[in-house]
């Protein structure tokens, strides 16, 4: 019988989202290193949304990379025996739920997993103290560990959902784009440092709150404008359908 362990809530917002240093990912040429060894411009392989086909995708930063550090990590085991381990607040992908986070799972959910062509139920979650702190960030962002499919963000100070995340972190992967492939600038100008988190990453953290206000904001705002738009157009055509239909 599978075990499983409290599952409150994570409280911790400063713990950067990330994998143990024991995980492993897949290149987009099949190859098969430690996430130790990752680096910005690799192409690992993850899966499409509904985890039904691969997609490579290529490394841009690192938000988190530490190896002489332990933390708590949530590892969980599928019937399959395909194993992850993250940190409670870290996003993972799960059949009809979208993203939730480690310390949500229980053993009613399953999860995608490569080379399987189906979800795969998950057999146990263990709690535990693990050594290393890595976590790379994809233009996708999401990427295979040990075969299952993840998120590469956490459930921070930058409250919101995965999908939120990605695009509240897009100006750091813009930036790595342009240093590049624009200006072409060497890795030592776009790479973030191995030994632990980016100061620009720490501060947009530190203040996320209000980050995430100005998102949602400029989104609700762009929403707004949107239907205002809409509400222009018709004003505009209506009467110009209602004069074509009596004449």
């Amino acid at each position: 019988m599978g075990t499983t362990t409290n599952t409150t809530v994570a409280t911790d917002t400063t713990e950067p989202p990330c994998f143990s240093a024991d995980q492993h990912v897949t290149l987009a040429n099949g190859q098969i290193i430690s996430i130790q060894n990752l680096a910005a411009g690799d192409h690992v392989l993850t899966m499409s949304d509904d985890g039904k086909r691969f997609v490579a995708s290529e490394v841009a930063f690192f938000i988190h990379a530490e190896m002489n550090r332990t933390s708590v990590f949530y590892t969980v085991t599928t019937v399959s025996g395909h194993q992850i381990s993250v940190t409670p607040d870290h996003y993972i992908r799960v059949e009809n739920n979208g993203y939730i986070i480690a310390s949500q799972l229980t053993l009613n959910y399953s999860l995608f997993v490569a080379h399987l062509n189906h979800p795969v139920r998950i057999r146990s979650i263990k709690k535990e103290f693990k050594a290393g702190l890595f976590s790379p960030v994809t233009f996708a962002g999401t990427i295979l560990v040990n075969d299952v499919f993840a998120s590469c963000y956490c459930l921070n100070n930058l409250r919101g959902t995965h999908y939120e995340k990605h695009h509240l972190y897009a100006p750091f992967r813009l930036w790595y784009y342009i240093a590049k492939y624009y200006l072409r600038f060497g890795s030592d100008i776009y790479d973030m440092p191995r030994d632990n988190i980016h100061w620009a990453i720490g501060i947009y953290v530190h203040y996320g709150h209000y980050v995430v206000f100005i998102y949602r904001s400029l989104r609700a705002l762009f929403l707004m404008s949107l239907i205002e738009f809409f509400i222009r157009i018709s004003e505009i055509i209506h009467p110009i359908l209602i004069k074509h239909v009596y004449y």
